[in-house]
């Protein structure tokens, strides 16, 4: 399991985008993410569940 809070603050949108990928690629081979994120529109994108 892997927990993290507010990974994006203070990323420009480029870098932003790639590390959300590398978020996505994680979770594919098996972990489990908590992602607690601001940015709620890309954080519900990518997951599989959501709580606001």
């Amino acid at each position: 399991m892997l927990i993290m809070d507010e990974p994006s603050l203070g990323l420009s949108p480029k870098l932003s985008e790639e590390y959300f990928d590398v978020i996505k690629d994680i979770n594919r081979l098996g972990t489990t993410i908590v992602l607690i994120e601001q940015n709620a529109e890309t954080a519900l994108s990518i997951a599989h569940r959501g709580y606001l």
